[in-house]
């Protein structure tokens, strides 16, 4: 399980973690003034197959948070286990590409 405080901040986005583009790198600026709303949830979206955006109190909604980036957040004894096994879980690994008439599954590797 993971809390929204956790969650909010584990932003991956580059406003709140940084990004280095062509050589250099941008460094947030820490906001000093605390807003209560910021661990606000205000909704949550799937994006695709791989990944999900929420939109919090504050407005910021930036940040795509993939499935091995929760589970890396996540203290639950089955997500812990599988990090210190770093075994990839399947179910989510694992795709059906609508274009192959086999309906093979195709398995992502990390």
């Amino acid at each position: 399980m993971v809390g929204t405080r956790q969650l909010r901040d584990a932003c991956p986005c580059a406003g709140c973690k940084g990004e280095s583009v062509l050589f250099q790198h941008h460094v947030p600026v820490p906001d000093p003034s605390p807003h209560p709303e910021k661990y606000v949830l205000q909704s949550a979206e799937m994006v695709g197959n791989y990944a999900l955006k929420f939109v919090w109190g504050d407005g910021h909604g930036e940040g795509l948070y993939v499935w091995e980036h929760l589970r890396s957040l996540c203290g639950c004894p089955e997500c812990s286990a599988r990090r210190e096994a770093d075994t990839p879980d399947v179910r989510l690994a694992t795709k059906h590409e609508p274009d192959d008439p086999a309906g093979k599954a195709h398995t992502h590797g990390r």
